[in-house]
């Protein structure tokens, strides 16, 4: 069982910094990726800096999400994730799959709105 995560204020949420990844020291990156399952655990969300993206394909990455956000909603049902099996596509307000469900009945997925 995860430990609960103590509530946070926004400018509480932990961030990693990756460079030590860009190392080539194993340790290094064993020290990040141990930080980072700490912090899930603890607290379940962070931000990263460092990571190497590109300021131009993460620029890219919130357009093709603007742009996919702005299509009529035929289009978006297109790719529906209920359509597949594998947790992949758009998923509707208040529409879940069944493979969201526990047996009971209850509603696994989670989203911001």
């Amino acid at each position: 069982m995860l430990p609960s995560a103590r509530k946070l204020s926004f400018s509480d949420v932990p961030v990693i910094d990756l460079s030590p990844v860009w190392s080539g020291d194993t340790s290094d990156r064993l020290a990040v990726a141990r930080l980072i399952a700490d912090i899930c655990g603890r607290v379940g969300f962070f931000y990263i800096i460092n990571h190497q993206i590109p300021r131009e394909s993460i620029d890219a990455i919130f357009q093709t999400a603007a742009d996919f956000h702005g299509l009529p909603i035929e289009a978006k049902m297109d790719v529906s994730i209920t359509k597949n099996n594998h947790a992949q596509g758009y998923l509707v307000a208040g529409a879940r799959p069944q493979w969201l469900r526990t047996p009971q009945g209850a509603d696994l997925a989670t989203r911001f709105l």
